[in-house]
């Protein structure tokens, strides 16, 4: 009985519809692999040192489930889960045999349309609007892993009866408040939009999910009320 090398390789990205793709080398020896899932917040990290099936079971008492098995010419696999961050393992196996789990990896995704993640608050001053957002939510699900992953806010606005956005200068994009400094009229509307950008590495440069709050709207109120305030 030949045991098949552990998988090398293995990496967990952001994909489309809200997904994270788990990819990995093909492994010595092996005539399948199978596919395994934990939340990040809970899994066990011990490494194992068996060869054998009792890996399955090793597995399982560290917080992983079982997500599908594949032929050896699958070298990926799409996973779909709810919002969260979660750690990805990948077994490879042959004729009984079963290698040592992969180096474990971690994933996040959040469902692009989980608008009431993020709220937002606001108020009017005598020279600005100003907006602040709560991201608490994503603050926990980022941080639940082994790594923190970067981000970024973005925020839209427009008059209500408008048709296009702009996009807002913010002086500094991890914060999350903003003072829009600008002239507007009395018993007017606004609308905005913001969104939370999240990156894999510090560099910013590889954007793996992005969720948007619900447009918010913000009554500017009389001038003369504001002026009293």
């Amino acid at each position: 009985m030949t045991v098949p090398s552990a998988p090398e390789g293995v990496s967990a990205t952001k994909g489309l519809s809200s997904s994270i793709t788990v990819s990995w080398e093909k492994a010595d020896n092996a005539t399948g692999y199978s596919l395994w899932r934990a939340s990040a917040s809970s899994y066990g990290s011990s490494a194992s040192s068996s060869s054998s099936v009792e890996v399955y079971a090793e597995l399982q008492g560290r917080g992983f489930e079982l997500l599908d098995t594949v032929s050896s010419s699958t070298l990926r696999y799409e996973d779909t889960p709810s919002s969260g961050a979660y750690v990805y393992a990948v077994v490879a196996f042959s004729d009984g045999a079963y290698s040592e789990p992969s180096e474990f990896v971690e994933g996040c995704v959040v469902n692009s349309s989980d608008t009431d993640v993020i709220t937002v608050s606001g108020w009017t001053t005598s020279e600005a609007l100003v907006l602040a957002w709560d991201v608490d939510p994503l603050y926990s699900l980022l941080e639940s892993g082994t790594a923190l992953y970067e981000y970024s806010f973005s925020v839209e606005y427009r008059e209500a009866d408008d048709d296009e956005w702009t996009t807002a200068d913010l002086e500094d994009d991890t914060e999350n408040s903003l003072e829009l400094e600008m002239s507007y009229e009395a018993d007017s509307s606004y609308e905005f939009v913001v969104t939370m950008h999240i990156y894999s590495d510090s560099s910013k440069s590889s954007e793996i999910n992005e969720v948007s709050s619900a447009a918010y709207d913000l009554e500017t109120g009389a001038a003369e009320d504001e002026d009293e305030e």
